[in-house]
């Protein structure tokens, strides 16, 4: 695998950037985020919450607006929102509404109506939160920048209580997903200690658990559950595929639809998390693979689709799922079965020939068709590139340096798809 940058990237620093974007949360992160902002400004208040007024960015929006909410049986920013101030848990981050009743559901429901204003905000920026709560003479305003957790600023009756950095900003010396090599993860997923990796046995619990959850119970779409019924049990690679694409598909059904089970995130995102590893976890079941292999194929999945993130961005017009999780996928795949990094490459490029297409029309139900689709397509061009086939230079935007064409991605999506996401709003917005 010919390779055009140096990975200086130590073993702490591989496993620092897997913990920092690792994450555990209670439904779509995007109005998860918005239920958090509101939560921590009214953390602030001395009395009830009067009014709630919150803008968003143009990408927020497109991902907040049709998804579920944990609990709440029903979708909506401004109701997301509501119960942020009326049951939230600030303290709880993006698990902010894990304890909500249907009495909070309710009040919110009916606060929602006459109290709550969204606006879209006028920002460069993808992720952009700014919600300010008042409660008599009292306003607090709290604005989350970067990702879906990072307060950049916090202030009350105009009184600045707390000034962040961006995201991006880290600290001197700090592990960056920028930093990050095809090569030098392959390196450093080879030869770690798997014990050292023994912190992902929570992502695989819980991811599990909302999968066999969206198989036994009847959400959204029902794709997985669909699936998972004429899924045949007899230990070929592509039962083993059709395996694994029910079980992600099947938590993507439940966590849009508004299930409470709490999710491993990655990127900042449930749906990228769930794909990045439920259908590793499945493969390592259904072929009997053991947990030393599991560990070291999830870290490999999810540090490729950090990798892969880091050029496309935490929200994108390209489907995170489809230009990201789907290549740590195929990536780890690759790699259970005995591929080393100039399969993987080849399994890589074979991807983004694939999918590299689909677009991000926001959280809903059928992400968890999509989700099925790129996983069905992580596990065909892994098996392509076990026989030694790889999508080359003449295929599209793919390029020979696997490096090259992950960065040929991120193109697409910043430079290529730069005005998808007004005309995909506008779309929604008026239907």
């Amino acid at each position: 695998m010919t390779q055009t940058k140096t990975s200086r990237m130590t073993r702490a620093d591989y496993i620092a950037v897997l913990r920092q974007e690792l994450a555990p949360a209670t439904g779509c992160t995007e109005p998860v985020a918005i239920a958090y902002a509101v939560a921590k400004a009214a953390s602030f208040l001395s009395g009830p919450v009067e009014s709630i007024q919150v803008s968003v960015s143009r990408n927020m929006m497109k991902n907040a607006m049709g998804v579920g909410i944990p609990g709440a049986g029903a979708s909506g920013i401004d109701l997301a929102a509501a119960l942020g101030a009326f049951g939230g848990d600030a303290d709880a981050v993006l698990e902010v509404l894990h304890n909500i009743t249907p009495q909070n559901v309710e009040q919110a429901q009916e606060f929602r109506q006459h109290h709550v204003t969204i606006a879209l905000k006028d920002t460069p920026e993808r992720l952009y939160i700014e919600a300010t709560v008042r409660s008599g003479k009292d306003a607090v305003t709290v604005v989350i920048q970067g990702n879906h957790t990072n307060i950049v600023k916090i202030t009350k009756n105009g009184e600045t209580l707390f000034q962040g950095c961006d995201a991006a900003a880290k600290p001197a010396g700090a592990a960056r997903a920028a930093d990050l090599t095809v090569e030098g993860i392959c390196r450093f997923v080879s030869a770690v200690n798997a014990e050292e990796l023994s912190f992902l046995r929570e992502t695989v619990e819980l991811n599990r658990r909302i999968a066999a959850e969206g198989v036994a119970h009847n959400y959204g779409l029902r794709v997985g559950k669909t699936a998972y019924e004429a899924v045949a049990h007899s230990g070929s690679f592509d039962d083993g595929c059709d395996y694994a694409a029910a079980l992600a598909a099947a938590a993507a059904d439940a966590r849009m639809s508004g299930c409470q089970m709490p999710v491993a995130t990655l990127c900042g995102s449930g749906n990228q998390g769930i794909t990045a590893t439920v259908p590793v976890i499945a493969a390592c079941d259904y072929f009997q693979f053991s947990e030393e292999a599991c560990l070291r194929a999830l870290a490999l999945s999810c540090l490729i689709t950090i990798h892969v993130k880091s050029f496309i961005g935490r929200l994108s017009p390209i489907c995170g799922c489809g230009m990201g999780s789907s290549i740590g996928v195929c990536a780890a795949v690759t790699f259970l079965f005995g591929g080393g990094p100039e399969q993987i490459g080849d399994a890589i490029r074979n991807v983004i020939a694939d999918v590299s297409g689909i677009i991000c029309d926001g959280a809903k139900a059928g992400c968890a068709l999509k989700v099925s689709t790129v996983v069905n397509s992580a596990f065909r061009s892994a098996r392509l590139a076990l026989h030694g086939l790889g999508a080359g230079s003449l295929d599209g935007i793919v390029s020979e340096e696997v490096e090259t064409s992950i960065r040929n991605i991120g193109r697409l999506g910043n430079e290529g798809m730069a005005d998808a996401d007004r005309v995909i709003l506008d779309i929604m917005a008026g239907k």
